[in-house]
């Protein structure tokens, strides 16, 4: 027996002992043996019992594919806080249903592809905590609805892939909200066609790009030697205001070297003179070099700003080269820029097909099956 299954053994025994030890009973526990052979009779099966989750005492059952019969389910029971059952892929059909009826506990039941029909259905509604229901793939169809809205704790149930038409589902989901039946079939039928909208308008916008883009090759194809001419241009005279710059740059900082000077002599002068207000010689000599300081300040402020015009020539050069070059570049590119954008609309156009296909399918499909 499985690690789990001795598990499940001992919270029946435990259950047990409460009821021995305290006179009152446990949720009912099953005899130990009970538990021993269900969970036997699971593993015999090519089925498993494990937990649901770590820490909880609940328990699955999982019996897809196995090689049961409806006989086999009556042991079930015996299992304790069985919470999930799956049967799918099974012989399993509406005689089995009656044991599964006995499975208090149970709150999510898996029944894919299995022989229940609409007849047998209505045994399963006296699981109050039945919560989920799979039924895909299974001959039921629109009186199953009926049955199920008749389940107490029923939340969610797979009817697709089964006899149940698009209307009367759409009546099901409308007169019982609180039940969440898949597929929704409106739903789906409106995101279908979202999706081709989406689709359409994406091709629409590759298409857009495809024009723009062979438009610029045939612009480009009779302009192209003079936008070279252009770039070549732009790049000789990037260099010759880099030249120009060189030589005002120096010259700049010379001018700038003697008005500081010629400055600085001017006011020692200026002192000289304010020191000795009766020389007129000293004072002839401060106004000459507070003269020749003001011209030095002239000359330099010239030279600066011919310096300023100069690194500013360098930059719209070297920007405008370098947008001719990039364009220039980008004439190379159109071809191989050209052939990606009509591959992307192509894949563009067969999603549009493929999203068309789908809406249309839905649209049947929500019609009626």
């Amino acid at each position: 027996m499985s690690r789990v299954g001795e598990a499940v053994r001992c919270v029946a025994i435990t259950g047990m002992l409460v009821t021995a030890m305290t006179g009152r009973a446990a949720d009912d526990p099953p005899p130990a043996t009970a538990v021993d052979a269900a969970i036997k009779k699971v593993e015999a099966v090519g089925g498993a019992v494990r937990r649901v989750s770590r820490g909880r005492e609940e328990v699955e059952v999982d019996l897809r594919n196995a090689t049961v019969t409806d006989a086999d389910l009556a042991a079930l029971a015996a299992i304790p806080h069985l919470h999930t059952l799956r049967l799918n892929d099974t012989g399993i059909g509406d005689a089995g249903l009656a044991d599964v009826a006995r499975i208090a506990s149970l709150e999510r039941l898996f029944l894919d592809r299995t022989a229940v029909t609409d007849a047998g259905l209505g045994q399963l509604a006296s699981l109050a905590k039945l919560q989920f229901l799979c039924l895909y793939g299974t001959a039921i169809g629109d009186p199953a609805l009926g049955t199920l809205a008749k389940f107490p704790g029923l939340k969610t149930v797979i009817v697709t892939a089964t006899k149940v038409t698009s209307p009367a589902a759409v009546a099901f989901r409308k007169a019982h909200p609180g039940i969440g039946i898949i597929p929704d079939l409106p739903g789906g039928h409106e995101r279908a066609l979202a999706s081709h909208r989406a689709a359409l308008q994406a091709v629409e916008n590759a298409e857009a790009e495809v024009a723009a883009l062979k438009s610029e090759h045939e612009e480009s194809a009779t302009k192209g030697d003079a936008i070279k001419a252009e770039a070549e241009a732009a790049t000789k005279k990037a260099a010759d205001a880099k030249s120009r710059l060189a030589e005002v740059t120096p010259a700049a900082a010379e001018a700038g070297k003697r008005a500081a000077e010629a400055k600085q002599k001017a006011d020692a002068l200026t002192k000289q003179a304010a020191a000795a207000p009766d020389d007129k010689s000293v004072a002839e000599k401060a106004r000459t070099q507070a003269a020749e300081a003001e011209q030095a300040r002239k000359d330099a402020a010239e030279q600066t700003r011919l310096r300023d015009e100069a690194q500013a020539a360098v930059k719209a050069a070297e920007a405008e080269a370098n947008k001719l070059s990039e364009k220039t570049s980008r004439t190379t590119e159109l071809p191989k820029l050209i052939k990606k954008a009509q591959k992307q609309l192509e894949a563009m156009r067969e999603l549009a097909r493929m999203t068309q296909a789908h809406a249309e399918a839905s649209d049947k499909q929500l019609g009626g099956n």
